[in-house]
């Protein structure tokens, strides 16, 4: 809680004040962020309700409750500095290419923007936070499921831009005709994945960071 709540003082308001929606066109010199106006305390309490939903699950709680994860910048003040937000489910039951089974599922993603970098804590932007985070989510799964295949939703607001980063990553744009899951529409842009062979290969990028 204490680094949602550093973010909200510190980082949320940059994005707000720096970044627009796509759908805003009022001032078009803004770059397009889809987490303007985020909040993640609304994000964790959808991860506490979700896991309240599947606990009568019969499967481990940990491979189908909803984690909340945290990148973090040491040696600064306070000692652990939020970078990266994000929440994920490490065994997301859905609906993919007409078949239903279970995935790694990335919720909610975001990264500290320039600004903060250069405005509060006075150090060069660090490249990647996302990509790490991403990188985490099929590391869990790996750990819990043993394949990596991952689904990822991509807020509407972030544009064609947001589209074009999941695809630089090597992602695919997920098309369906029904619906996701239960609580989830399927609608066209909105989710990318990797199947188990390109998340390992995407996560084998950053082997000989982890643990450093």
């Amino acid at each position: 809680m204490k680094s949602i709540r550093y973010w909200h003082r510190n980082i949320q308001p940059l994005v707000n004040q720096h970044y627009r929606l796509h759908s805003d066109t009022t001032d078009t010199s803004r770059r397009v962020r889809a987490d303007v106006g985020w909040n993640w305390w609304h994000y964790a309490s959808y991860a506490l309700g979700h896991n309240l939903a599947v606990r009568s699950h019969s499967a481990p709680p940990s491979l189908v409750c909803g984690w909340a994860m945290m990148l973090a910048l040491q040696g600064q003040k306070p000692a652990r500095v939020p970078v990266g937000l994000l929440t994920a489910v490490p065994d997301f039951v859905c609906h993919v290419g007409g078949t239903t089974g279970g995935r790694g599922f990335v919720w909610y993603l975001s990264n500290a923007p320039a600004e903060f970098f250069r405005d509060k804590i006075k150090a060069p932007a660090l490249e990647g936070i996302a990509e790490a985070l991403l990188d985490t989510t099929i590391q869990t799964r790996l750990d819990f499921c043993g394949d990596a295949t991952t689904l990822l939703h991509a807020e509407p607001e972030g544009g064609s831009r947001l589209q074009s980063f999941y695809r630089g990553l090597g992602m695919k744009e997920v098309t369906m005709s029904e619906r996701v899951s239960l609580f989830r529409g399927a609608k066209p842009g909105e989710y990318f994945g990797f199947e188990d062979k390109e998340a390992r290969t995407f996560a084998d990028r950053f082997a000989s960071r982890r643990g450093q």
